[in-house]
């Protein structure tokens, strides 16, 4: 009787580990959509978000990459969009590099 026990414990044991990686990746790829339908619902104009500079440019990337994604930017609109967006963030905070030393 406890042999059986063991097997049926056993049993459970294997089938949760084998179950486990594929119900991590199902939950994975339903917050990817949710996310997904969250940036298309909030920002439904990709350009008007990039022309706001109200918006974070993280935020706005995300927005512009989910619109190409969906097929409501084609590739040269999102390649603009986001050399506007990098002109933008070039103004808006210039990077500082030292000086060369000579050694």
């Amino acid at each position: 009787m406890v042999f059986v026990v063991f097997l049926i414990v056993l049993a459970l044991l294997l089938a949760t580990v084998d179950v486990a990686p594929s119900v991590g990746r199902w939950f994975a790829r339903s917050r990817a959509r949710r996310a997904a339908r969250r940036l298309s619902s909030e920002g439904a104009d990709a350009a008007a978000v990039v022309a706001t500079g109200t918006a974070n440019s993280d935020r706005a990337e995300a927005v512009l990459v989910a619109a190409l994604l969906m097929g409501r930017l084609s590739p040269a609109q999102y390649r603009s969009a986001m050399a506007d967006l990098a002109a933008r963030d070039a103004l808006r905070r210039p990077l500082v590099v030292p000086p060369d030393r000579e050694m």
